[in-house]
């Protein structure tokens, strides 16, 4: 598994694109930065940093996980460590005590190697290399898939599925994804609270799934003929249907005619925003969505409800994307990660701007994770 995650790294080629630039520190190779801030209510700690700034103490890096209240990370030797809040124990070190900017390891039982992970709200998700699925923090609301509503300060197998690859979460949901292609969730959504693992339906039969992303009250699915598919709350348009409603089941996101996406990124602030961001076949970048800070990109101020060309980046050769709560990234095949919209915690730039033009945040950049109000990357 450790060769399967080194393949998720990649030397990046070079390349100029004129844009607003943000300051940067000289950034370490083989590190992680964090900049933003937590957001907690009325608890917890914020530890807001406006710049990138060092995460100590993590090398060889595989995947990023940013959060409201914590943010986590995998290494090449399957460990996951986590930093930020604890109050709910979602740092998983069987303690309350907070450990804002120092990552503590994640006390998974001896021999666990872990393939992949996620969060969301106070909570945090775990795949190994045996496909088994792990949760851990706060389960007020059945999120974390253990058929109770406890939570707990230090990962627990969870049952009922089987074959897992990855993970993604949300608010108060969490979405799996199996090597079969099925799809499977938890957590407080349209069709009812899920406290055990509940196989979603309705997707097209044939067409497996190969990746998941959930935004705060949404949910995506990227099948494998490359056609995305959407639900949960939809006001704002963010289940790119067409409609400005939500729906409890898979509705078929509306992409450009004859093309088909090859990543998918949902994001969202609270409960009746969110937007999303999908890479194309072609290199195009198409978004759609809530739009209150131009975080669409689409040079227009209204909201979405199919996808719409994010025309802020032409001439840009895009290798990710990222949707964070109301501001977007991308970065781009010279390793330079750019952001906009909404800058009112310095996500984007350094003086802050309430909502931010497209600006470049950070270079020599291989991985990106987002969230509402904190960012990480990664350097090779």
């Amino acid at each position: 598994m450790a060769s399967l995650r080194r393949l998720l790294l990649a030397t990046l080629p070079t390349l100029v694109i004129a844009g607003v630039e943000a300051p940067a520190a000289h950034a370490q190779t083989d590190s992680v930065y964090r900049w933003g801030a937590y957001k907690t209510v009325g608890w917890g700690v914020s530890a807001s940093q406006k710049t990138p700034s060092l995460v100590p103490g993590v090398s060889g890096v595989v995947a990023l996980a940013a959060g409201n209240s914590a943010s986590y990370a995998l290494t090449s030797s399957g460990q996951e460590w986590g930093w930020g809040n604890n109050g709910y124990g979602q740092l998983g070190n069987r303690s309350r005590v907070n450990s804002a900017l120092t990552p503590v390891a994640v006390d998974f039982p001896a021999g666990t190697d872990v393939v992949a992970i996620g969060e969301a709200d106070d909570m945090a998700f775990a795949v190994d290399a045996t496909g088994q699925g792990w949760s851990w923090g706060d389960n007020r609301r059945g999120t974390l898939c253990l058929g109770n509503r406890h939570g707990y300060d230090v990962p627990q197998r969870i049952s009922g599925m089987s074959g897992l690859v990855s993970v993604a979460a949300g608010g108060g949901v969490v979405v799996w994804l199996t090597s079969s292609g099925s799809v499977y969730t938890c957590g407080g959504t349209l069709t009812g609270q899920h406290w055990s693992p509940w196989l979603v339906t309705g997707l097209p039969a044939g067409d497996p799934a190969v990746a998941v992303s959930a935004g705060n009250a949404f949910t995506t699915v990227l099948l494998a003929d490359g056609q995305v598919w959407d639900w949960g709350v939809g006001r704002a348009g963010q289940l790119g249907d067409g409609a400005f409603q939500s729906s409890a089941h898979p509705v078929q996101v509306q992409l450009p005619a004859g093309r088909k996406a090859v990543q998918v990124y949902a994001g969202g602030d609270l409960g009746n925003d969110g937007h999303q961001m999908a890479l194309l076949d072609n290199g195009e970048v198409v978004s759609w969505g809530a739009n209150l800070c131009g975080q669409l990109g689409s040079g227009r101020s209204k909201p979405e409800a199919v996808p719409v060309a994010v025309t802020i980046l032409a001439g840009m050769t895009v290798a990710k994307v990222a949707a964070g709560g109301t501001d977007s990234y991308v970065l781009d095949s010279a390793g330079n990660l750019w952001g906009w919209g909404n800058d009112r915690g310095s996500q984007i730039r350094q003086p802050p701007k309430r909502c931010a033009p497209l600006t470049k945040v950070d270079s020599g950049v291989d991985m990106i994770s987002a969230t509402a109000s904190d960012v990480l990357d990664h350097h090779p």
